[in-house]
């Protein structure tokens, strides 16, 4: 089922700067940026962009992020929720820290939990600049009209975002079949692969059928099962070895999938090779 959204523009205008603050920013808002001219950097969960002309940037809410620039920079800002809850709030929101009590006021999109860097989008210009207009010139139901202008604007950004969802999720799925054997949380992945939890639950059950967790347990019998036919390690060792809790853990998790104990694995497919 689509996820319904009704956004509420909070501020939109073309600013210009002969130098940004070189410092980390996180808001408790969405942000949408646009590059008209200039050039700079954007670090994002720890990653560097190069910005150019023509480039658009889409931050979630609560996203640490920081600008840098070589040259005079002009851009449209676009601040806003993806709903009307807080629409009584006008005026731009300044910096957070966080873990403060802003943190988890605004909910984001399923489909946008995770930064977006869009170089070369020349067609975003007219809608950005649109969306400026509108919040400076204030014409009859104004806020009704950006809000329907950027959600047609976001819904090409989610259409434009799951175009290269399939090379990412394979990123994803080949991490996680490296590390499957590390007691790591859905939090902890998420922070290593610079993903929002939600996200990356979404990217491994779409490339997978199954949920973060479940695929990781899969992983962890499929080498379980490898070193039960490859070595002569007791079940307790290989349970250590593959990240289970217990060998007892283990053992439950191969009985639901083989129907058998992991000695009984062992005993059944050995007889079965000669």
């Amino acid at each position: 089922m689509d996820t319904v959204f009704n956004p509420f523009v909070r501020f939109a205008g073309q600013v210009t700067f002969d130098h940004m603050t070189d410092q980390v920013r996180q808001t408790p808002d969405c942000r949408i940026f646009y590059f008209h001219a200039g050039r700079g950097t954007l670090t994002l969960c720890h990653r560097v962009h190069s910005l150019l002309p023509g480039s658009l940037i889409y931050i979630p809410a609560h996203t640490p992020y920081r600008f840098t620039n070589t040259s005079k920079v002009q851009l449209t800002a676009v601040n806003f929720d993806f709903t009307q809850t807080r629409a009584d709030r006008t005026v731009p929101y300044p910096p957070i820290q966080p873990n403060s009590e802003e943190m988890n006021r605004d909910a984001v999109h399923p489909d946008l939990t995770v930064p977006l860097v869009i170089n070369d989008w020349n067609a975003a210009q007219r809608t950005m600049m649109q969306l400026s207009r509108l919040l400076t010139e204030m014409p009859p139901y104004y806020r009704d009209r950006a809000s329907a202008t950027l959600k047609l604007f976001l819904i090409d950004l989610i259409q434009n975002s799951t175009a290269t969802g399939a090379d990412t999720s394979q990123t994803v799925i080949a991490y996680l079949r490296r590390h499957c054997r590390e007691p790591l949380s859905n939090t902890e992945l998420a922070h290593r692969l610079n993903y929002h939890p939600v996200h990356l639950n979404r990217l491994v059950k779409q490339a997978t059928g199954m949920g973060c967790r479940a695929y990781i347990i899969s992983c962890r019998l499929f080498e379980a099962k490898q070193l039960l036919l490859s070595t002569d390690a007791s079940v307790t060792e290989i349970a250590e070895t593959c990240g289970f809790a217990s060998a007892s853990h283990f053992a439950r998790l191969m009985k639901k999938e083989e129907g058998i104990s992991p000695l009984a694995f062992r005993r059944n497919v050995m007889q079965n090779i000669v």
